[in-house]
């Protein structure tokens, strides 16, 4: 349901406690009593069949006693009365609910049938839920405490949603002693309605917060919120604390031990796509919390760090180091200006060490010179006590010079009781301070992440040098021989022919049935080759110990097989059907051995592998992951992840590999992740690189029955290849319409050369002087689960040039959406505009769009034209002075 009602849970004016109580120490009863003692100006309404009035609010017996459409029911009962409370709230049509009970006390199956009966009602009624075993839910500005805190948390711009209880009160504890501010506060119990995916996306579009912080232990919904956190994190940064988890008891069935579980990666590698920042503590998660909470966010990497003893110069530099932080250098000017207020002895580098004995006035000069640098990032104050100086005092002067300060002022006063009213004189002035200088270098290195994820996402993936064709018909024949089975295996020759159809070369194979055949193979191939045995049901992944390596004589040829046809008999004695036999070059000296891999996780569906081939790839790499689809950028991201990139590059006298190759590799592997929902795990290893030639030597791909159709098994949409459509202008030029990819940046910034100011205003309702980057990523990176976006291309002398654009943009409901087209103004009056809506409200449709929305200005003739044959509802709205544009799908009849 993404945010529907959202506002009525989290933003509510009527709240109805059911449960209510005068028990002191029960919910009921802490409910109440916070609501009515903190800032909550909306109406309580206790709900209890024992009371007639609970701290003077009249109590109402049963839930049909309340008023219709009270905005929010705090269910505080035992957890078996829930289903049927939910459903009363559902009549008196309630439309939201917070469900502080607990399931986890019910055993075995009745826990579950229990969540199972309150997922139902929620389908059903539309009632918005948090819970069951949420401990709480709080909205600083409202003044709304619904959680076992008596305490209300400062108000700021964090939101945080934690999954665990304890993780939730402890965190607020922490909190409050920290003096960190928050807008809300979250606890999301077992998720039968709302999850991270619908909060994230809500937090996306209130203004109240500007920074997301999450406790996740597991994803419920892992695609809806992968594309809430690619929408929000462009704009607020989002930091999650996973911990790590045991992967005892995980079977795994690829007999390739670098294929090992690699659930904890694939997390990883989802919030890289994300453009999440992920820490590893509690400790991690509030220290960014601080940080994010009191300060700017840096605007670049240059941190400058003042300390006043030798070895905490040497500590905060090798964190720096540890956490891929360069110390800047300091300029000219500022060594100078540092020069006149410090003691001649000081270390005159970064970290600035003033040494023991530094007053007061010498840390207000180091601050105040490091102030006046412009390149200056960030600045970390540390100190640690000294007999001859206040720490107190240094504090109260630093506060005073930094503040309104343009950069990050982080302090670590570390040691004892010395120190802490030094401390919380930062706290109170909104200065962070952290136990170590490390944990304050950790913090700001989390920060510097996002922003790296942030200049990353505005690179622009370059096009293959070719186009890439897939021949899924073949694929999907060699495949349809296995639909009827649970679980099935491909045999050698089924996997070369699905590789190959995929571009994805496969060496020359050769069954044979006997020596006459195997030397006739070999004579074809070429000596040396290699002779492996195969399964011909190929009913398992275990390899065989039938491989003979580099035979380079019939004799060879004949000693090997009998070997393996001897082997046999002694393992497999009754076995009617004896192991094929394959031969194979024989290929030494590669430069390289790489693994390419797909492997179905539970939660994320395919996920892409890449990394050193071979026997021995565990031992020196750990593989890669990826999530599909990919694109070059992705690709290559993906490889220099691994260790296997600091060989690809060249080493020694091994060339170096062509890099664009490996690119398109992992992207055929990807695609054919995307178009075959029923491969579970595809191996490849290894692939070889020599004499600048990619081929893979040996595969094994197992199946299992699924009716998920593609593309609903990936989390990330792919490109919607079936929404590409041709056309023709009036003048008769054929049209190529098809979706926005991220390679279309150099169109787009071509295609504002085709565009007038007047036209640029009619789209943008602003003066536009060209495309930023952030533009130009938002134009051409499309979550296709939100939008739709289209192109239309034509070829003018020679050249691809794209002559308009459309975009729907999808309201929270996933059922409205606002439109928005512009076309070259050489090119208007074809049509161009009429083929590019009709197909844009053909897609919507088909996707369950009910309303389309537009805005147009007076001036903008064309556009209203137009609107009004498609069937728009043109009114004019006279406090905006636009004509608002409406289409409703279910009654619109396309042409």
């Amino acid at each position: 349901m993404s945010i529907y009602h959202l506002d009525k849970l989290l933003k509510p004016k009527s709240v109805a406690v059911i449960g209510a109580s005068k028990k002191k120490g029960s919910l009921g009863e802490l409910v109440v009593r916070n609501l009515q003692s903190l800032d909550f100006e909306g109406t309580i309404l206790p709900v209890n069949p024992n009371y007639n009035s609970i701290y003077g609010l009249p109590c109402r017996q049963r839930v049909d006693e309340l008023e219709p459409d009270i905005d929010l029911a705090v269910i505080a009962t035992p957890i078996h009365t829930v289903p049927s409370i939910l459903n009363a709230c559902a009549e008196n049509k309630i439309q939201s609910a917070l469900v502080v009970a607990d399931t986890r006390r019910e055993i075995g199956e009745k826990r579950h049938v229990i969540e199972a009966e309150i997922s139902r009602i929620v389908a059903n009624s539309g009632i918005r839920v948090i819970g069951p075993n949420s401990v709480g839910l709080i909205n600083t500005a409202a003044g709304l405490n619904i959680s076992f805190a008596s305490a209300m948390p400062n108000r700021g711009k964090l939101a945080f949603i934690s999954q665990s209880s304890s993780i939730y009160t402890s965190a607020l504890d922490m909190a409050l002693l920290e003096q960190i501010g928050f807008s809300y506060y979250i606890s999301a119990g077992s998720m039968a309605d709302v999850d991270f995916g619908d909060l994230v996306d809500y937090f996306g579009n209130d203004k109240a917060v500007g920074s997301i912080l999450l406790y996740l232990e597991q994803l419920k919904n892992p695609r809806k919120f992968l594309s809430a956190a690619r929408a929000v994190s462009h704009f607020k940064p989002i930091v999650v604390w996973r911990p790590e988890q045991s992967m005892a008891g995980r079977h795994n069935t690829m007999a390739d031990t670098a294929i090992e579980d690699i659930h904890g990666a694939v997390y990883d590698a989802a919030f890289d796509r994300a453009g999440i920042v992920s820490v590893s503590s509690i400790d991690e998660l509030f220290n960014c919390a601080k940080l994010m909470a009191q300060q700017p966010r840096p605007r670049g990497k240059n941190l400058v760090v003042i300390n006043n003893g030798s070895a905490p110069g040497l500590q905060t530099a090798t964190a720096m180091v540890r956490c891929h932080m360069q110390p800047m250098a300091l300029r000219p000017e500022t060594m100078e200006a540092l020069d006149r207020v410090l003691p001649p002895y000081w270390n005159r580098n970064n970290p600035i060490n003033m040494l023991s004995g530094t007053d007061a006035k010498s840390y207000v000069g180091a601050v105040s010179a490091c102030l006046n640098d412009k390149s200056v990032n960030g600045l970390l104050i540390t100190m640690a006590p000294e007999a001859a100086i206040s720490p107190t005092e240094v504090a109260r002067r630093l506060v005073q010079t930094v503040k309104g300060a343009r950069i990050p002022i982080l302090a670590s006063w570390y040691g004892g009781r010395d120190m802490e009213e030094g401390k919380a004189l930062f706290n109170a002035a909104g200065i962070p301070t952290f136990r170590t200088p490390e944990k304050a270098i950790q913090a700001f290195s989390h920060l510097l992440e996002y922003n790296r994820n942030q200049e990353m996402r505005l690179e622009v993936p370059d096009k293959l040098n070719r186009g890439l064709n897939f021949n899924q018909e073949v694929a999907q024949t060699v495949l349809k021989k296995h639909d009827a089975h649970e679980s099935s295996f491909l045999n050698i020759w089924e996997i070369k022919e699905l590789l190959e159809a995929y571009g994805i070369p496969f060496v020359s194979t050769h069954p044979v049935k006997d020596e006459q055949e195997a030397i006739a193979a070999a004579e074809t191939i070429g000596y040396p080759v290699a002779m492996k045995k195969q399964s011909i049901d190929a009913s398992s992944f275990e390899l065989t110990d039938g491989i003979e390596l580099g035979l380079r004589t019939p004799a060879d040829v004949h000693y090997a097989l009998a070997r393996m046809m001897a082997d046999n008999n002694k393992t497999q004695p009754d076995d009617p059907a004896p192991p094929g036999v394959i031969l194979q070059p024989y290929i030494t000296r590669a430069d390289y051995k790489l693994i390419f891999a797909i492997k179905k996780d539970p939660q994320f569906g395919p996920v892409l592998l890449f990394g050193m081939g071979g026997v021995l790839s565990l031992v020196f790499d750990k593989p890669s992951v990826g999530l599909p689809p990919l694109n070059r950028l992705l690709a290559r991201r993906m490889m220099e992840n691994s260790r296997a990139s600091h060989l690809l590059r060249g080493y020694r006298n091994r060339p170096a590999a062509d890099m664009e190759k490996l690119e398109e590799m992992l992207i055929r592997l990807a695609q054919i992740s995307v178009d075959f929902p029923q491969i579970d795990q595809l191996l490849i290893n290894p692939v070889i690189i020599k004499n600048g030639k990619v081929l893979a030597l040996d595969a094994q791909i197992k199946l299992t029955s699924t009716r998920i159709l593609s593309p609903k098994h990936l989390v990330i949409s792919p490109y919607p290849k079936h929404q590409e459509r041709i056309a023709t202008t009036k003048d008769g030029r054929p049209l190529f319409i098809r979706p926005v990819r991220p390679e279309d940046v150099p169109l787009f910034v071509t295609f504002r050369e085709s565009l007038s100011e007047s036209s640029l205003y009619y789209r943008f309702f602003r003066n536009i002087s060209e495309f930023t980057p952030r533009q130009l990523h938002l134009f051409t990176t499309i979550d296709y689960d939100r939008e739709i976006a289209l192109i239309a291309l034509a070829n003018i002398d020679k050249e691809e040039k794209m002559l308009g654009v459309i975009r729907i943009l999808s309201h929270p409901d996933r059922k409205k959406g606002d439109f928005y087209i512009i076309v070259a103004d050489a090119m208007q009056g074809q049509g161009i505009g009429s083929i590019l809506l009709h197909t844009a409200l053909d897609i919507a449709r088909k996707q369950g769009y009910e309303t389309i929305f537009g805005v147009v200005l007076p001036e903008n003739e064309g556009m209203k034209n137009l609107s009004k044959k498609v069937g728009f509802q043109v009114k004019f709205n006279f406090d905006e002075r636009v004509f608002d544009l409406r289409l409703d799908l279910d009654t619109h009849s396309d042409a």
